[in-house]
């Protein structure tokens, strides 16, 4: 089940983020500013650089780990729709079909998104997880360049 998160300032009540898919990541900034009001708000998060040996394990399994699983199912969906309907079966034979052309292209069409849908979200993922340690080190260099704090535009 998806994970729905709404932010709000703890100063001025402005909502950051409005029901925007995400996770309960225990990494990211202990300190967002506020872009309207300008107060600073505490969150449970902490950098990944504080993390001990059981938070960057946990973090690793639940963050790196999960997703590449995820990306491998997907990956494996995807091949098994392209291998089914493209390789074993003639489906660009126009010649044995009766239908109108507009409708076969139209189901090759339907057919070819089903197969690519799931490979194109498992690469996207595998790369958004190969990425994510230099994801933190900007993150964390943005914190230290702004002096212990992200803005809430830049953490949600």
């Amino acid at each position: 089940m998806g994970l729905y998160v709404t932010t709000k300032c703890g100063h001025c009540n402005e909502t950051w983020q409005l029901f925007e898919y995400g996770g309960n990541s225990a990494c990211g900034s202990p300190n967002v500013k506020c872009i309207y009001c300008n107060g600073v708000n505490k969150t449970k998060r902490n950098l990944y650089r504080n993390f001990n040996l059981k938070d960057r394990l946990s973090f690793f399994i639940s963050e790196i780990l999960f997703g590449f699983i995820l990306a491998s199912i997907g990956f494996a969906i995807g091949f098994k729709f392209f291998n089914m309907f493209f390789l074993e079966q003639n489906f660009f034979d126009y010649g044995n079909s009766k239908d109108a052309w507009y409708w076969i292209v139209i189901g090759k069409l339907f057919v070819a998104w089903l197969s690519l849908a799931p490979l194109l979200f498992s690469f996207k993922l595998f790369y958004n997880k190969l990425t994510t340690f230099i994801q933190i080190k900007k993150m964390e260099k943005t914190y230290d360049k702004q002096g212990g704090f992200l803005w809430s535009n830049q953490q949600y």
